[in-house]
């Protein structure tokens, strides 16, 4: 990427220089979020797919900190969310630790413990959806829609043919969650957009 825009000598900043963007926190969110799925679900998977994931993980947060924090970006400025758009934010945290306690118990219940990191991811997914709409950002409903269908197959895998599954998809809904902000972090800036 040209060290400036193509229609002015205004020189791109890196991502690390504007830590306020409401873009840079929710990357950053997203990051820590994507490196605790793949840190706390590794050692679940059977050799060699731990050390796999470890090695898959560590390049995955490479990439996020380039993409995310080093590489010069456009960061435009981005119209402030509507009114409702903080309940909205509320409702998803709200649901989606609904859905981790609702999703713990039935699994309780059915002696299946081991499948609920599949649970966690589901419940993140679908928390996302909301937000595409009440922050203006169709990042949520790629990544949202992407760990839904994630965490519903490892659910799927873990309760009909091994519990791994659920860890696995664990993993890989970290890998999604860094590699897909990455990608949102490195895409063409809309036409005439300034940061």
């Amino acid at each position: 990427m040209s060290e400036t825009l193509d229609d002015t000598r205004t020189p791109v900043p890196r991502g690390v220089s504007r830590p306020g963007h409401p873009a840079l926190i929710g990357a950053a969110i997203g990051g820590i979020g994507g490196t605790v799925f793949v840190a706390a679900n590794a050692p679940a998977l059977p050799a060699p797919w731990t050390g796999i994931a470890w090695v898959a993980g560590a390049v995955a947060l490479a990439v996020w900190c380039w993409t995310v924090l080093l590489a010069r970006r456009v960061m435009p400025d981005l119209p402030r969310p509507g009114r409702s758009a903080g309940w909205v934010y509320l409702a998803g945290i709200a649901g989606m630790f609904l859905i981790m306690f609702a999703g713990s118990r039935l699994l309780a219940a059915l002696d299946r413990e081991p499948v609920q990191p599949a649970v966690i991811v589901v419940a993140v997914g679908v928390h996302f959806l909301p937000y595409a709409r009440a922050f203006g950002a169709p990042v949520f409903a790629r990544l949202g829609a992407a760990l839904a269908v994630v965490g519903v197959l490892g659910l799927a895998g873990g309760l009909l043919v091994t519990p791994v599954a659920a860890s696995a998809s664990a993993v890989g809904a970290g890998l999604v969650l860094l590699l897909g902000i990455a990608a949102d972090a490195h895409a063409p800036a809309p036409r005439g957009a300034r940061s």
